[in-house]
């Protein structure tokens, strides 16, 4: 990772600069791409995790999943 850092162009411009969590979050987010303990937890279902496009249609049809009521 330092050297990564360290690079520069021929001006002398530093070529990566780290971002931290605020800009995986972002793109995750712009995704659609969930994150475990925030959109999603034991007790919020996929469907509410806004998910649902997910669920293949065969198992929308059978149910059985957790957040199945919201999609009846």
């Amino acid at each position: 990772m330092d050297r990564l850092l360290e690079l520069k162009d021929e001006s002398g411009n530093v070529l990566a600069l780290p971002v931290g969590l605020g800009a995986r979050d972002s793109l995750r987010l712009e995704a659609g791409l969930c994150l475990y303990g925030h959109e999603l937890k034991e007790d919020i279902s996929p469907v509410k995790g806004m998910l649902a496009w997910t669920i293949s249609k065969r198992r929308k049809e059978e149910l059985g999943f957790l957040g199945e009521e919201m999609v009846k």
